[in-house]
C-alpha cells in the first residue's frame, strides 16, 4: 500500500526504483516484488528500465496523447509535456511504451496514433 501511495502522489514524475527503495527504507528486491504485483493488479504501469507509474496518471497521460494526436494530427511533445506538467526524462520512456504498446507509431521525425 505504501508504495502505490508513493507512486500516486508522484504521478507522472515517479521515482526510479533506487530512489523508490531508499525512500520506503526497503530493499530493491522487495520493492520490485511489489512493483510486479502492483503491474500484475493493473494499480501500476511499468513504462521502461526502472520507472513504473499508477494507474491513474497512466492514463490520463494515455488520453492526453490521444487527444494531442487528434488536435495536431501528430504527437506535439512541447505541448503535451506541458499539459502534463512532467518532464522529458519522464515523458520519453512513457511516449515510447505507447509505441511499444501500439498507441502510437513512429512516422519520421513524429508520432501519430496508430491506425487501427
Amino acid at each position: 500500500q505504501r508504495t502505490l501511495e508513493v507512486l500516486s502522489a508522484a504521478g507522472l514524475q515517479p521515482p526510479a526504483l533506487p530512489e523508490l527503495a531508499d525512500s520506503l527504507d526497503a530493499p530493491i528486491e522487495g520493492v520490485q516484488t511489489v512493483l510486479d504485483v502492483l503491474r500484475d493488479e493493473g494499480e501500476a504501469v511499468h513504462v521502461g528500465g526502472e520507472l513504473f507509474i499508477s494507474r491513474a496518471p497512466y492514463e490520463r497521460a494515455r488520453e492526453a496523447v490521444v487527444e494531442n494526436c487528434r488536435r495536431n494530427g501528430r504527437l506535439e511533445i512541447p505541448e503535451l509535456r506541458d499539459a502534463l506538467g512532467t518532464t522529458r526524462k519522464y515523458l520519453i520512456p512513457m511516449l515510447e511504451h505507447f509505441d511499444a504498446a501500439g498507441l502510437t507509431v513512429r512516422r519520421g521525425g513524429h508520432r501519430v496514433l496508430k491506425q487501427r
